[in-house]
């Protein structure tokens, strides 16, 4: 199986993206109050009460290509994933599964380094068992990441090299995402773009 990862980081981006920002004046509470179709399904990746995704399918047999989202909120446990639920609808809408993680955060036990990483991981890797139940197509994934999930969603891009060296994916039994490219876009128009180069893992 032949994955590739495309990370698209929402950020203001320079003056013009911050004035943007400013005429809009949307508010974190408006955010909230955004409405949202409900996931189909909320699945465990692992034991901790934060260790779970939600999904959202869209209609149709499949295979569906894959958004893995990764929601932003300073790192903290005082930010979930609700925020986040409307984009992930409006995947779905568009044709596109939408796997929203929630994971361990700074002030939840074992957030922060390296709780919170491995939980994206761990969470990532979750698709090849629940996409055959959900006509998921693994041959197109992209991550998705917003604020401080976008750092996380730029980390997931290039961790196919890191435990290359550390070997820490082989020893706990994953198998990272085999390709991944990394593309920056700012809000503002004054993005930039680049690639991390992540090393063939899988078999």
């Amino acid at each position: 199986m032949r994955c590739a990862a495309w990370t698209l980081v929402f950020a203001a981006a320079g003056a013009g993206g911050a004035a943007a920002a400013e005429r809009q004046g949307v508010s974190f509470q408006e955010v909230l109050a955004l409405p949202a179709t409900p996931a189909n399904a909320r699945i465990a990746y692992g034991s901790a009460p934060t260790q779970f995704g939600e999904l959202w399918v869209p209609p149709g047999p499949g295979p569906h290509p894959v958004a893995v989202v990764i929601h932003g909120g300073c790192w903290s446990a005082e930010y979930g994933e609700a925020h986040i639920r409307p984009v992930c609808a409006a995947l779905a809408r568009a044709g596109v599964a939408a796997w929203c993680l929630e994971y361990r955060r700074v002030g939840d036990e074992g957030g922060g380094w390296p709780g919170t990483f491995e939980d994206v991981a761990r969470g990532a890797d979750h698709l090849r068992a629940i996409a055959p139940a959900h006509g998921l197509d693994l041959q197109r994934v992209v991550a998705v990441g917003h604020s401080a999930g976008g750092h996380l969603a730029l980390w997931l891009a290039g961790r196919a090299r890191e435990e290359r060296h550390r070997e820490s994916g082989r020893r706990r039994g994953r198998r990272p995402l085999r390709r991944h490219r990394a593309h920056v876009e700012g809000l503002g128009g004054r993005g930039t773009s680049g690639a991390v180069a992540g090393e063939e893992v899988m078999p």
